[in-house]
This record gives C-alpha cells, structure tokens and sequence, in this order.
C-alpha cells in the first residue's frame, strides 16, 4: 500500500483449506483493494495531521498575552477568537463569532475602523499601529492598541489577523501626567504673576548651584536701574565693598541648603 509517494502497509491473499491457484480476476480485485485502502489510510493520517496541527494551534491561539480576533475579510464577520478576546470584550468566544469587526467597536469608532479594516498592508510591511477604543459587552469603552493588517488564506478565504491589547493603565497614567502638568504649569503662570507685578520697594530673584542669577523679577529695575536682562549671570559684579557683602557666599550656601536668611 503506497501513500504519498511512500510505503504504508501491505495486503495479501490467503487460501484456506486447499491451495489455490490464483487467476487474474482475483489479482485485479486486491489491487483495487489495496488502492481504496491506501486512500483510506492516507485520508486519515492526514485527518489525524490535521487534528494535531489544529490542537497545537489552540493552545499556542490562548497561550498568547494578548486579545486577538480573526475576521473574515470579504465578510468582516469574526471566525475565531482567544480566551483573552473573549475577557477582554466580555463575550463569550461563540457570541464573538456572531459579531462584524465594526461591533467590537462604539459606533463613533464605525466609518475609522471600517476604513483601517480595508487597509491592506504588503508582504514584508510591518503591522498596522493604532489606538482606538472597543465597546465591552457591560457597555463601556476600553482603549486599546490594535495590531492588524496581517492576512492569511485557509480553505479558500482569506483572513485578517487584529491584536488588541489593553491600554486602560497607560491611558490613565498619561491623563495624569497631563493633569499635573497642566497644574504645574497654572502655578507657575499664578507665581509668575505674583513675582512680576512686585511693587518697587521689593525684587525676587534665583539663582543655580554655582551663585548665578538665572531669574529677576522686573521691579528691579525701580530699584537699582539695571533692567533684569542685566542682572542675569554671575552675581559678584554687582556687589559693594559695603561690609555685609562679605557673607554672601557663607549666606548663599546657607539658603541652597535650605536655612532661612535674616
């Protein structure tokens, strides 16, 4: 028995009882046999292949971290999903497989994703990169960053490939961030206000590790008549010989480490 160009097994013909001579009848039924039988026995290794290659790719399909959908490219409609889509949408992988790419998204996402759907990328290209949003199956949105763009045929259509995986703490993360900075920055502008409308008996200043002057509130110019361009830089040059002076730098290094200056 041949299958696949290689050998699979062997049929012979036995006579019970009495010798037989065999004609050539008998010889043209075991080669159909033996033809129908290595068609059998081919069809089911192949079946049996098939069975462990798609066994492997279940578990390597729910082994992997992220959300990923498989969606029918003419149809748009998901054929298949992980266990990970299926906690991160919140459906069940079978109410994933009734759902059109567009529903796994809120409906003011629809006409953008319809449109990166069709989107094809060549060979080689890397995978689309987008953020978006899904719509969980409770009702509220999820962001996301989405990995699609990659195609692939079986048994005659051809498939997309999207990995979704979940954003929601980076989001949050980067609005906080934001938020402070937005605060930061209204504080500054307040203090800044504060500090330039100083009235002329008074001028702020600050200065870095090294003593020089790196800012100069502008009521300094009431004061002593350079402007606060003027001031900035080195400090020493607008010193007196008045006695006082000789405890800047002892008073300098106290305020840098904090000590309140008389």
């Amino acid at each position: 028995l041949w299958g696949n160009e290689a050998l699979i097994g062997f049929m012979t013909l036995d006579a019970v009882r009495k010798p037989r001579q065999w004609q050539g009848a008998d010889l043209t039924w075991l080669r159909l046999m033996a033809s129908f039988m290595s068609s059998y026995l081919a069809r089911h290794r192949a079946e049996e292949d098939r069975r462990a290659s798609l066994q492997r790719y279940e578990v390597l399909f729910d082994s992997i971290a992220d959300a990923v959908v498989v969606v029918d490219e003419d149809s748009g409609q998901v054929v298949s999903a992980n266990a990970q889509a299926a906690a991160l949408f919140g459906y069940t992988a079978e109410q994933l497989h009734r759902m059109h790419v567009t529903q796994l998204h809120p409906p003011q996402q629809w006409a953008a994703e319809r449109n990166r759907f069709n989107t094809r990328i060549q060979p080689g290209d890397s995978a689309f990169i987008h953020e978006s949003l899904i719509r969980h199956a409770d009702g509220h949105d999820v962001p996301v960053e989405i990995s699609s763009g990659r195609r692939y045929a079986f048994q005659g259509r051809t498939h997309k490939v999207g990995v979704f995986r979940d954003i929601s703490a980076r989001t949050a993360q980067q609005q906080q961030v934001e938020a402070a900075n937005q605060a930061l920055q209204a504080s500054e502008a307040k203090y800044r206000q504060l500090v330039e409308n100083l009235s002329g008996e008074y001028f702020f200043y600050t200065n870095d590790a090294q003593g020089r002057i790196n800012y100069v509130s502008p009521s300094v110019s009431k004061l002593f008549g350079w402007t606060a361009a003027d001031m900035l830089g080195p400090y020493q040059p607008f010193l007196t010989d008045h006695p006082i002076n000789a405890q800047v730098p002892a008073l300098t290094e106290a305020g840098l480490k904090g000590k309140a200056q008389p």
